[in-house]
């Protein structure tokens, strides 16, 4: 799980088109730097989810960094530097879509409450 942090401030500073260029331009650097087999999609508003398969965890942490940092140093156009915070869950035998999602979710939160910019991994 991805999530735009202080996204609403976007909107209030610049407008809703600024924050749609900036969820745009987001959605196309994600896209630069994941596999074409993985997944991106707009769960809603600044949330996204990036579904990642036959990878193994210790990749996904990377992938979650790599992203993380390369969205802070991008520069948006019009807007400037945004940061994301990162949920990571990996799936277990007895997961659902539910439940690995719930984790994610749980973990994207985490990540917000430790002051956001960072990635976090699901227990």
């Amino acid at each position: 799980m991805i999530n735009v942090d202080h996204f609403k401030s976007v909107n209030d500073r610049f407008g809703h088109r600024g924050g749609d260029s900036v969820l745009c331009a987001l959605c196309e650097l994600i896209d630069s730097l994941i596999r074409r087999t993985d997944q991106l999609f707009r769960v809603g508003g600044e949330e996204f989810c990036l579904i990642s398969t036959m990878i193994e965890q210790e990749y996904v942490n990377a992938l979650a960094e790599k992203l993380r940092e390369a969205i802070a140093s991008h520069e948006f156009v019009g807007v400037g530097k945004v940061t994301v915070s990162i949920g990571i869950a990996c799936f277990n035998d007895n997961d659902t879509h539910q439940s690995i999602y719930s984790r994610a979710d749980a973990a994207l939160y985490s990540a917000k409450n430790n002051g956001r910019n960072c990635t976090v991994l699901s227990k």
